[in-house]
């Protein structure tokens, strides 16, 4: 079973990416870090609202794998989204639903 994670995310304009990620019908799948942790946590981007740079827009992410430090994503987690060793973004999550 997958977990998932309702968030608000603002991806950086100053960041690797040229464009911001969209979630319809692409799948984007960055690492999430909590912040002062250093583990990246896989997840794939399922839906959301349309992505602008240095906008905070709504978003749901899923799990990726099994036996990983995912409890640590609980509702008021505040994490950077990672691409490798970039950061691209921030967010804080909302709200959880396990085992969905």
């Amino acid at each position: 079973m997958k977990d998932y994670y309702w968030v608000n995310v603002k991806f950086f304009s100053y960041s690797i990416r040229k464009n911001p990620p969209c979630f319809k019908g692409v799948r984007y799948s960055p690492h999430l870090v909590v912040k002062g942790d250093g583990e990246y946590l896989g997840v794939t981007f399922v839906d959301g609202d349309v992505c602008v740079f240095d906008k905070e827009i709504e978003a749901i992410v899923v799990s990726v794998y099994e036996g990983v430090g995912y409890h640590k994503l609980v509702k008021g987690t505040e994490f950077l989204v990672m691409e490798g060793p970039h950061i691209v973004g921030e967010g804080i999550v909302m709200e959880v639903f396990e085992n969905y």
